[in-house]
């Protein structure tokens, strides 16, 4: 969700709708993070040493995702970590997460998942699901694919829809 916020520098002040989190700072102490809204994704410089192609653009400004998963380099520690991204959609901000993380359901709506169709998902990719069946007990296909940002599958017409349904 995101918060109003207010930044007191002393000479300027300004008021902000941005998403808080927690992270590790170079001590290891908590700290919270401010997370402003941008108007659209930085696609143009490198992202953990990740040049974006224009692919890649095309897919994260589409879909929220980027649909495959690339090597990120930690720059403190030179580790290389196999990640997917996405666009979180309240703050336009690039968020990656490492395929270690990513958790694949066997079950979507009511299709089970062959082992194709979860590693079509474990790599970043798009799957068409037909046959699956709502909450309402109505059928329906719909593409789904793996959401870096909120850590699950999501259904890919959910894009633009304020509503968002989700898989939970």
């Amino acid at each position: 969700e995101l918060v109003p916020v207010s930044l007191n520098l002393g000479t300027a002040v300004t008021r902000m709708d941005a998403r808080l989190s927690l992270q590790s700072n170079d001590d290891g102490q908590v700290v919270v993070a401010i997370h402003g809204i941008r108007k659209e994704p930085n696609l143009n410089f490198e992202f953990f040493g990740h040049k974006f192609t224009d692919d890649d653009k095309k897919n994260l400004l589409d879909s929220g995702n980027m649909g495959r998963v690339v090597d990120l380099k930690n720059h403190k520690t030179g580790e290389t970590i196999p990640s997917i991204i996405s666009v979180d959609r309240l703050t336009n901000e690039l968020v990656a997460l490492r395929t270690e993380f990513i958790k694949i359901p066997d079950e979507l709506k009511g299709v089970k998942l062959n082992d194709e169709q979860k590693q079509t998902l474990m790599e970043g990719k798009p799957l068409y699901l037909e046959g699956m069946v709502s909450k309402k007990g109505t059928h329906f296909d719909a593409t789904v694919q793996f959401n870096a940002d909120k850590r699950f599958v999501e259904f890919q017409f959910d894009r633009n829809n304020s509503n968002k349904q989700t898989l939970d």
